[in-house]
């Protein structure tokens, strides 16, 4: 599952960083057909245009070696969670081995203490036959 979401937010981060770049680029694309078109008289206007510009360069798109150390880390997370759940469960199974352990104990007392019982009531029982 945490695959899945980080992947998922990774995915959506490269979609909004793209989504912002192609935003600006859209813009630039219908600054330039509107300038194409522009008279002479137009084009002096400089309550039009910005005292400044904004230069842009396209990000590298990303290397597979990226997307391997991505892939690591997360291999790396699912041994630790693997190694933490392994080690919870050898726990949890050796603390059930004990409480079985103890819960045969319990058993074995209670059965001798039956044992016992019964032997004293057939004692009680046969001592009541020969006195009648």
């Amino acid at each position: 599952m945490n695959f899945i979401i980080a992947v998922v937010n990774e995915s959506y981060a490269n979609c909004m960083a793209k989504l912002i770049a192609t935003s600006y680029q859209t813009k630039v694309e219908m600054i330039v057909e509107r300038e194409s078109i522009m008279s002479d008289t137009e084009r002096l206007r400089n309550d039009w245009f910005p005292g400044f510009i904004i230069l842009r360069k396209e990000v590298d798109k990303k290397t597979e070696d990226e997307w391997k150390g991505f892939v690591k880390e997360l291999q790396v997370h699912n041994e630790r969670q693997t190694s933490k759940i392994q080690a919870q469960l050898i726990k949890t199974h050796d603390e059930q081995e004990i409480r079985a352990s103890e819960f045969k104990k319990q058993i074995r007392s209670i059965k001798n203490e039956s044992t016992r019982d019964v032997h004293r009531i057939q004692e009680e029982v046969y001592g009541i036959k020969e006195d009648c």
